[in-house]
């Protein structure tokens, strides 16, 4: 089974009323729609700050 890592639950988490994933806002300040499908890896990378690894998705 696969861990849920977008709308889960409106508690904090990656979250949003659009089916099949959310909108997120990018450090450039562009907004991206974010699949709910998103690797693991390429959402830690993208949360984490001046880590200097770009996104691998």
């Amino acid at each position: 089974p696969t861990a849920c890592r977008v709308n889960c639950a409106n508690q904090g988490e990656v979250y949003s009323f659009h089916s099949g994933g959310a909108n997120i806002c990018m450090g450039d300040g562009s907004v991206r729609f974010m699949s709910e499908s998103v690797s693991l890896k390429a959402l830690l990378t993208m949360a984490a700050r001046a880590d200097g690894n770009p996104p691998s998705e």
